[in-house]
């Protein structure tokens, strides 16, 4: 097998991996695991996730998800007709993401190799054990909190996803279960001057920097509060204020409202 590629994202998730004896491809891409979930097979490819748990010097642990994948590849305009691993273009969009501000999965490893004209890719990050999809936290929670903590909420989804707008992207696969949060233990009492709520946000595989930019965000977003099921009208009309806060954004916020009832319609 031919490593093509190794990125360490600190060198905490180096002797991380080193302490668990997983500190080059190889030993992470034979790891012994059950699968998480089934894997995603394409053709010849595959595409799938085991989990581990990794201790560190002091006998701390911490899960971690190994992603792994087997000719499982996107075209590119660099690469047209071989293309490029998704957990490649889901690697870049993370690190140029986070640099602009948003916040997503705490990577430790990225790697490539090939092995017989087969293309693997790995991409390792910690486990989000601590947060909840938002998309499960409306279901089990909406009807047994306040306005004041679901306007909060969406207040800090709007902070995580339009910097991913701003910057130029459609994110691709904006669900629910693709974007988590944790709040803090008390909950609230009063509304927060300052949201004390973290936002991750997952699944990168599809972004994509988008000529036609609004339209994308309207993909986007419409995707995201269908999908979202037990939002309340006023839950929606509330995210959308908070999204469409420019002078104006009428317009925008029009078609959004008229893209959300033509997939209704559909389904």
């Amino acid at each position: 097998m031919n490593v093509t590629e190794e990125v360490f994202f600190s060198s905490e998730s180096r002797a991380r991996l080193e302490t668990n004896h997983l500190a080059d491809f190889t030993s992470l891409w034979t790891l012994d695991e059950e699968w998480f979930e089934k894997p995603n097979t394409r053709g010849q490819g595959f595409s799938g996730v085991v989990t581990r748990i990794l201790k560190n010097e002091d006998g701390q642990l911490r899960r971690v998800f190994i992603k792994k994948q087997e000719n499982h590849t996107t075209r590119s305009l660099a690469h047209p007709i071989k293309g490029i691993p998704t957990f490649a273009r889901e690697y870049t969009n993370i690190v140029s993401l986070s640099a602009l501000g948003v916040p997503t999965i705490e990577l430790l490893y990225f790697g490539t190799a090939e092995h017989k004209a087969r293309q693997r890719a790995i991409l390792v990050s910690y486990a989000l054990d601590e947060f909840t999809p938002v998309d499960e936290w409306f279901r089990q929670t909406r009807t047994h909190v306040s306005d004041v903590t679901a306007h909060a909420v969406i207040r800090a989804l709007v902070a995580a996803i339009k910097p991913i707008h701003q910057a130029g992207y459609r994110h691709g696969c904006l669900y629910g279960k693709h974007i988590f949060i944790r709040l803090p233990p008390a909950g609230f009492r009063d509304d927060p001057i300052d949201d004390p709520i973290e936002v991750r946000v997952l699944d990168f595989e599809k972004a994509h920097r988008s000529v036609f930019l609004r339209r994308a965000i309207l993909k986007d977003l419409s995707q995201f509060v269908r999908h979202c099921e037990k939002l309340t009208e006023a839950d929606r009309e509330y995210f959308m204020d908070r999204y469409f806060d420019e002078p104006n954004s009428l317009r925008a916020r029009r078609f959004l409202k008229h893209e959300i009832g033509r997939k209704q319609s559909k389904s």
